[in-house]
């Protein structure tokens, strides 16, 4: 489960939101950016390890028990992407797993109302006994024909602050929406600054691109302060109100995160959530410009508790992709539920690293998350090998709710240390692209113009390296790109 920013950074954030003061103390902040949160999770595995890992190790095989967060929070990357691109400014600090789930693996889809665990491992070149782990909880496929009818409700913040691109980005998002909807799907529309206003009441649309509903989406405008509180208990009454028993009921939260949410708003959600079956309306968040000043803390706590996606829109392009083909279902539908991964490592086998935000042998320090159709988890770890155990036995086991039945379930996989080596690893080579570009963000910290400049060339090399095996993958060439923008962000900004 998401932590929210210390008091500390969160009292920064609000201060800087309110006074407008310059953002160099809050990008001095370690793992902030402006308006960001951070996970200092003590089982982040992040954060630094201790020099010699191995006095962990123990004879005995010890069982991690993993959370990869939703498996479509995927803000930070078009996010940062932004912040790089436009801003000229690089965090010091990144949710690497949303860079994972922000990317596109070609993982065969699991059978109908089944889970598929793929675990891939390889060897490190020059490392014997480190090793890279891959764990793919894959879902399966629902297309268009397939998919249950819609009940969404959009959840609009038309304060002042959307003024400045935000607005523009929320129309963008809720038209990708609308042109994928099909007759008999239900929408409605509230819209919230100072106070609430029903833009549109539930309404049946004809299909792709309903006028009624294309008419509601050019009215909107912006002005006055915020009141996410009334918004959002407004959109979960009318989305009550347009109950579909046997559809998929959203509520989609669209705001730039510069309201303040409170406890009776937090609650508000849980209560429509935590119902944790397919009854539940959960949430869906969507965080818009201007970067700068987007509270990635507000709307990261939000739809933790409402557990659905968490996206972030900086362009007409990722409006469509977030929601286009296999993709608007991954963000809207529900697969399965309460989905926990246990990885059974051998004796002498320690985690050194683990991309995610919660990892412990203790099974309630983890929290489940859902999962989507049309989707996978990915849990990446690095592992090491204290003991030379070589060709040992591992086990991988993801345990479930079916949203159709209620019913417990276990979906498993299994295999030596040998045999994972020599099955297939294509997924687990572009996830380790993707994470030495995400990791680099901590590791260049704080480096000289000349050390960052090395490791940013190494990066790019990575990079460059898996794109001959994955040739013009979108997410290869997008993270290249940055890396060329990232260069000329300047090193001076650490030293505040």
């Amino acid at each position: 489960m998401r932590r929210s920013s210390p008091p500390l950074v969160a009292l920064l954030t609000a201060l800087f939101a309110l006074t407008g003061c310059s953002e160099a103390l809050l990008m001095s902040s370690p793992g902030s950016y402006p308006g960001g949160s951070e996970d200092w999770s003590p089982t982040n595995l992040q954060d630094e390890p201790p020099e010699d890992v191995c006095v962990d190790s123990v004879a005995e095989e010890v069982v991690h028990y993993a959370s990869a967060d939703d498996s479509n929070s995927q803000a930070d990357p078009t996010h940062v992407r932004q912040l790089l691109t436009e801003h000229g400014w690089a965090p010091p600090w990144v949710k690497r797993w949303e860079y994972l789930n922000h990317a596109d693996f070609d993982y065969e889809p699991a059978g109908t109302g089944e889970l598929r665990v793929v675990p891939q491992l390889k060897e490190v070149p020059g490392e014997p006994g480190l090793y890279h782990l891959l764990v793919g909880v894959v879902a399966p496929h629902v297309g268009d024909d397939g998919r249950p009818p819609l009940n969404l409700t959009f959840s609009v913040d038309c304060s002042g602050s959307m003024g400045s691109g935000g607005l523009d980005m929320a129309r963008e998002t809720m038209r990708s929406i609308a042109g994928r909807l099909r007759a008999g799907d239900r929408v409605s529309i509230v819209s919230w600054n100072t106070a609430n206003s029903i833009v549109l009441p539930p309404h049946v649309v004809s299909g792709p691109g309903d006028l009624i509903l294309s008419a509601a989406i050019d009215a909107l405008s912006d002005g006055g302060a915020t009141d996410l509180e009334s918004g959002l208990e407004a959109a979960y009454e009318l989305a009550g109100f347009a109950y579909m028993p046997n559809g998929v009921n959203r509520v989609l939260l669209i705001s730039d995160g510069g309201a303040n949410t409170g406890v009776t708003s937090e609650e508000l959600i849980a209560e429509h959530a935590e119902e944790g079956d397919s009854s539940a309306t959960w949430l869906v968040g969507v965080g818009v410009p201007p970067a700068m000043a987007y509270n990635d803390s507000l709307m990261d706590t939000v739809t933790d508790l409402g557990r659905g996606a968490y996206i972030y829109v900086d362009s007409r392009q990722e409006a469509e992709r977030a929601f286009a083909g296999d993709r608007f279902m991954a963000a809207l539908g529900v697969a399965a539920l309460e989905v926990q991964l246990a990885i059974t490592l051998p004796p002498g086998f320690v985690v050194e690293d683990f991309a995610g935000e919660q990892i412990s042998t203790d099974p309630e320090e983890v929290f489940p998350q859902h999962l989507a159709p049309n989707d996978q988890m990915l849990y990446h770890l690095v592992l090491r090998d204290c003991a030379g155990s070589g060709d040992a036995d591992m086990a991988f086991d993801a345990t479930w709710v079916d949203p159709a039945t209620g019913e417990e379930r276990l979906s498993s996989a299994a295999g030596t240390v040998a045999e994972l080596l020599a099955a297939d690893r294509r997924q687990l080579e572009k996830a380790d692209a993707i994470l030495a570009f995400a990791g680099a963000f901590a590791e260049v910290d704080g480096l000289s113009e000349a050390d960052r400049a090395d490791h940013l060339d190494a990066v790019e090399a990575t990079l460059q390296a898996a794109l001959g095996a994955f040739p013009g993958d979108a997410d290869l060439l997008d993270l290249l790109d940055q890396v060329d923008a990232w260069r000329a962000v300047p090193v001076a900004l650490d030293e505040f």
